[in-house]
């Protein structure tokens, strides 16, 4: 485990005292899943600070009548991805991980989440901070798929995520801008 790397990371989002990353370096966790595995967000499986060490992710929502998914966001090696868990759509479409690939993360369980917030009182700007980062990703995001044209929006993401032009789908890539499968291989093969 890179315990270091992901105690550097969140000191990023803001400084931690010596006694907190003490504390945190004998209670982050790693946890395996497998190439195509899914976890519904609204059980509650993921932990708090997730940090991929290894593999990607992706966000989606599906539509429990139609089967319909649309990606969200995706995460790969070396990022954070926010802990979802409460967050609730409607009774019809669920928020789901799907592991691109074999991905390991590092985390914080509930229990121990709980205890660094009475614990240490600076974890109160660091989830700020933290939130702040992934709000403004998600903020971004939209801004690019709600304002730009297809084109646009691909060079945009690219220019951003690098990582999903060699990483994901096309179909993945396409339901991410919002834009069908035969538009972005058009794009790709202009760009």
């Amino acid at each position: 485990m890179d315990i270091e790397n992901y105690l550097d990371r969140l000191d990023a989002f803001h400084a931690l005292s010596p006694g907190l990353r003490a504390y945190l370096k004998t209670i982050v966790k790693e946890e395996r899943f497998e190439k195509g595995s899914r976890i519904l967000l609204s059980e509650g499986k993921l932990n708090f600070y997730p940090f991929l060490t290894q593999g990607s992710l992706k966000l989606m929502v599906t539509d429990q009548q139609s089967s319909e998914e649309t990606n969200l966001l995706f995460c790969f090696e070396d990022e954070f991805f926010h802990h979802y868990n409460q967050f609730y759509i409607d009774q019809n479409r669920k928020l789901v991980v799907e592991f691109l690939q074999e991905t390991r993360l590092l985390s914080i369980n509930e229990a121990h989440y709980a205890n660094i917030q009475k614990l240490f009182h600076e974890t109160y700007r660091l989830n700020l901070s933290f939130n702040a980062n992934q709000m403004g990703n998600l903020i971004y995001h939209l801004y690019i798929r709600n304002t730009f044209r297809a084109k646009d929006r691909y060079k945009m993401s690219l220019k951003k995520y690098p990582k999903l032009g060699t990483r994901i789908s096309v179909k993945d890539m396409a339901t991410f801008l919002g834009v069908d499968q035969k538009t972005l291989s058009r794009l790709r093969s202009e760009i």
